[in-house]
């Protein structure tokens, strides 16, 4: 657990404020995960998406917090590029 918290804090790191536009939509994760291979399923998915400038969805993480455990909580904002 203490890598997938040091992976988190390296995410929140890029944290960055994107302006809003009408097709921006409100993303909430809020998963009960089993086991530390679905964790990092988790955070791989996150550190592919966070920030990306590619021409796909770009999804910019606000919060994220591992509770209870593998209660992995993720709030963020979903821009199309």
């Amino acid at each position: 657990m203490k890598e997938n918290r040091k992976r988190m804090n390296t995410l929140l790191k890029q944290i960055c404020d994107v302006p809003s536009y009408e097709n921006d939509f409100i993303v909430g994760v809020n998963a009960d995960l089993k086991t530390d291979n679905q964790v990092n399923e988790m955070l791989e998915w996150l550190e592919k998406h966070t920030n990306s400038n590619l021409n796909t969805d770009e999804v910019t993480v606000k919060s994220m917090e591992i509770r209870h455990g593998k209660k992995l909580n993720v709030n963020g904002v979903t821009t199309r590029s």
